[in-house]
């Protein structure tokens, strides 16, 4: 996981093969990783919520704080990752996040100590929850300014297709990148790897999970 804040690109849809062929030429970062996510869908809710398993953490939250273009810029804290049995400051960060959006946990919640139960009580109160499997690994791209994370995640249910993702990962170019320059570098890797001509469409989680949450396909 990108820690802290971070530039992303996404899309899903299919793939063609000269994509497939210039991925599986660029550098491993890591290999396969399954993990399945549940993620949590309220209208009006603007932030990454999920539980996850097969990977670091069990609650994850992740909020988008900038756009420009199809370019998106992330905030990833560490201190937003928890475990169950949740603790007092997971609790807190939860009932923050679905009060945004007009959801009120009732008094006893806390008493609920697994993923599964959680989940089914948010569900009773009108949360909903996509349960997406991810097959996924990932690779670098690399200029003479830096580094990026280039993702293929295999997506199972509620619909079948590829996502694939950019995220600035190293600067090479001096000093500490500014926005513009961390921006350049994530067009650079769009154009270089020709992205744009993929037959994908453009789009972060949080719209992907509002259409399946709503029953419709991208």
């Amino acid at each position: 996981m990108a820690e802290g804040t971070h530039w992303e690109w996404r899309a899903f849809g299919g793939v063609s093969a000269r994509f497939a062929n210039a991925y599986l030429k660029l550098p491993l970062l890591f290999d396969w990783q399954e993990v399945d996510d549940h993620y949590l869908w309220i209208p009006g809710l603007s932030v990454n919520a999920k539980f996850r398993t097969g990977a670091d953490g069990d609650l994850k939250f992740k909020r988008l704080i900038a756009k420009s273009g199809h370019l998106e810029k992330w905030l990833e804290n560490p201190n937003e990752i928890f475990n169950v049995p949740l603790s007092e400051q997971a609790w807190s960060v939860l009932e923050k996040t679905l009060a945004s959006a007009g959801l009120h946990l009732p008094q006893g919640s806390k008493q609920f100590t697994t993923s599964e139960e959680i989940i089914r009580q948010l569900e009773e109160l009108g949360c909903k929850t996509v349960l997406i499997h991810k097959s996924r690994e990932a690779r670098i791209w690399e200029n003479s300014l830096g580094t990026v994370k280039v993702e293929w995640a295999s997506v199972a249910g509620p619909q079948n297709l590829v996502s694939i993702s950019l995220e600035n990962w190293e600067w090479r170019s001096g000093d500490n990148p500014d926005d513009a320059s961390l921006q350049a570098l994530m067009n650079s890797t769009i154009k270089g790897l020709q992205l744009d001509h993929e037959p994908v469409r453009i789009m972060n989680y949080l719209h992907a999970v509002e259409c399946w949450a709503k029953g419709e396909k991208l």
